[in-house]
């Protein structure tokens, strides 16, 4: 099918066409999750795409889920923590060069105190969008969209959140299909993981609200965020 061309084309390297293309497929078959997944992960490589936006849009309306805010990782096609950290390092490095050049000068400190205050604001402004875009690179690292589950009844909307790690337990909330969920990690930063005695592997996620939070199988999400070659990397090896 063209679905499994696709996802055999994106396991060699990705794009967004190819994301996005997959995710209207998926859509036109209502697998919102899977669907609103593919737009994510276009996004991600082409945040101004109008079309994919508004595909994303229209996905995540059908499917009832709202968008967590979360914001690209990428400005002007550098990654936004590096972005904000070449500003602050600008801003530091160029406001001391001008401070120290009007100190040589022997300019009294009331007529460069204007300057003065203009570089603080600035260098703790820089220093707080990076500290914040720091954050949104770990969240969306930790993200996960909730996805269709082929092992129970494909007509549900919803996936239970677990009390514990198996299918006989209870269900401590309900996670909508194509909604954002996001792994909980241990001390070392990695996602709590548990494989129970079925074998079945599972991860303990919470909602970006913390109103919801429980286990769920791993095949029961998807990463925004995964490990694969861009497809002009894979075209030039």
């Amino acid at each position: 099918s063209a679905i499994s061309s696709y996802e055999k084309a994106l396991k060699l390297g990705y794009s967004s066409k190819l994301y996005g293309n997959l995710g209207n497929l998926y859509f036109k078959i209502k697998q919102y999750g899977h669907s609103i997944l593919c737009y994510r992960k276009a996004l991600i490589l082409s945040p101004s795409n109008r079309e994919i936006s508004a595909n994303l849009d229209f996905a995540r309306e059908i499917a009832g889920v709202k968008s967590v805010g979360l914001r690209s990782v990428d400005i002007l096609g550098m990654n936004i923590e590096n972005f904000w950290l070449i500003s602050v390092v600008l801003v530091f490095w160029t406001g001391a060069f001008v401070i120290s050049f009007f100190y040589f000068l022997r300019w009294e400190w009331r007529r460069i105190s204007w300057y003065l205050l203009v570089w603080l604001i600035s260098l703790t402004s820089s220093f707080w969008f990076y500290v914040d875009s720091v954050k949104d690179s770990q969240n969306l690292a930790r993200e996960v969209i909730v996805l269709e589950s082929f092992s129970e009844n494909n007509d549900t909307s919803e996936i239970p959140l677990r009390r514990y790690a198996g299918k006989n337990s209870s269900a401590n909330a309900m996670a909508i299909i194509g909604e954002s969920l996001f792994l909980q990690t241990d001390e070392n930063g990695h996602p709590k993981k548990h494989m129970n005695l079925s074998g079945e592997n599972w991860y303990l996620v919470v909602s970006a609200d913390q109103g919801k939070k429980g286990w769920i199988r791993t095949e029961e999400v998807g990463l925004i965020l995964e490990d694969h070659k861009p497809m002009e990397q894979v075209q030039t090896n």
